[in-house]
């Protein structure tokens, strides 16, 4: 008999889980494969990978975790400083199968994209361009520094003409 939460194995005669307090049962469904990290890395052995993010331990966990429940497997990688005989990760990347990049991208971009209009960072729906105000969506021109119809900051046009 198993747990179906725990995966633990247990003699003949038991019918409940002692720590999940679930019902056992004869047979383990098969492991999900994005219950886990060490499951999503399993997943991901031998393909190509890309990096999606950059960010701390903390920040990609709960990323990855996100990315999980659309379905897309990560694994979190750490790049070490050369010359460290102690590997130390000093940057995290979340990485994806290439051939899910695209997927990955989408997800995450909608729910930055969610927050930012529950917020009240974003306040139109659509694609915002680099013309247009990201606020109401006026058309906005390079030189200028904020919106002529909302008045949001734009940016310094000073540090744009010198950037460009």
């Amino acid at each position: 008999m198993y747990c179906p939460q725990c995966r633990s194995e247990y003699r003949a005669g038991f019918t409940t889980c002692a720590t999940c307090k679930v019902d056992l049962v004869a047979e383990l469904p098969p492991a999900d494969a994005f219950e886990s990290p060490d499951a999503m890395a399993k997943v991901l052995q031998g393909k190509e990978t890309q990096a999606i993010l950059v960010g701390s331990h903390v920040d990609l966990s709960e990323a990855q975790t996100f990315l999980a429940t659309k379905r897309v497997a990560s694994v979190l990688a750490g790049e070490a400083a050369e010359g460290e005989e102690t590997p130390i990760a000093h940057r995290f990347f979340l990485m994806v199968a290439a051939d899910e990049l695209e997927r990955a991208r989408d997800a995450i971009h909608a729910q930055w994209r969610e927050g930012a209009i529950a917020q009240g960072l974003l306040l139109r729906e659509g694609p915002v361009s680099a013309d247009a105000c990201p606020a109401c969506g006026a058309a906005v021109s390079a030189d200028v520094s904020e919106c002529p119809d909302c008045g949001l900051f734009l940016g310094d046009t000073e540090a744009k003409e010198e950037g460009a």
